[in-house]
């Protein structure tokens, strides 16, 4: 199948600009891992009774517009407030990766602290110089009272 009759079936059987759909695309990109495994779940269901109606297309063309009607469906049927409230939800689960950096290079950071006598400024300048790690020094202050100063109390505590 050539791209122009591809563009042509989709846009039949979607009623959907190529633009539209790049948004509710990038729209499911958004979306909390949720509401993506809800719409993919959607999708299946929308994709048999798509099928049986449109018997002379290809697979793929059914599956990629079952995904989109599932979007828009999920879109429709959800109202804002749980759209918001999941988003938020599912912010707090993102990765640090400056920390994850820094807990990489922790023992680094605990000899130039304890050994070297380095300060925490002075730590972050060196990371950044030796290492490529732009890092700000609070964000290494705030790690080592974590780690460090919590450790000791918790030895302190089990005595």
């Amino acid at each position: 199948m050539d791209a122009a009759s591809m563009h042509s079936t989709v846009m039949r059987l979607l009623k959907i600009t190529e633009e539209e759909q790049k948004a509710i695309l990038r729209s499911f990109i958004k979306m909390p891992l949720e509401a993506r495994v809800e719409a993919m779940e959607e999708s299946r269901n929308i994709f048999y009774p798509l099928r049986e109606e449109n018997k002379g297309i290809a697979l793929q063309i059914l599956s990629y517009a079952s995904l989109i009607l599932a979007i828009v469906k999920y879109q429709d049927t959800t109202d804002d407030l749980k759209r918001h409230t999941v988003a938020i939800r599912s912010k707090s689960y993102r990765k640090q990766p400056k920390r994850d950096k820094l807990l990489g290079k922790w023992a680094l950071i605990k000899s130039l602290k304890n050994d070297e006598n380095l300060s925490f400024r002075q730590i972050a300048a060196y990371l950044h110089k030796y290492h490529k790690l732009s890092v700000v020094h609070s964000t290494i202050h705030d790690l080592w009272h974590e780690l460090e100063i919590n450790k000791k109390g918790e030895k302190e505590n089990a005595r």
